[in-house]
């Protein structure tokens, strides 16, 4: 490796044997990504999901649910209604 230019410009020219480096590249990466692919690994779902209903339990009266319930293209809230008495 070349020695760093300290208090000047200039362009520092090296020679680089990669397979040399490779194992402290493997070991820790510089560049602050997480580069281990082994261990992490993010996927993500597109197809789009569509919503038939949601219920919310209502803590203030356990026997009371808060349903949203399709109607057409829009979703409607209905409170009051007991899970039995709920029509698929």
């Amino acid at each position: 490796m070349a020695e760093p230019l300290i208090g000047k410009e200039g362009i520092v020219y090296a020679e680089v044997d990669l397979s040399q480096n490779i194992e402290h590249r493997l070991a820790h990466d510089i560049t602050g990504g997480y580069q281990r692919f082994e261990l992490f690994h993010l996927s993500v779902n597109q197809t789009p999901y569509t919503y038939a209903g949601v219920s919310f339990e209502n803590h203030a009266k356990k026997d009371l649910l808060s349903f949203l319930v399709e109607q057409g293209d829009e979703y409607m809230a209905v409170d009051g209604l007991d899970q039995d008495s709920m029509c698929p």
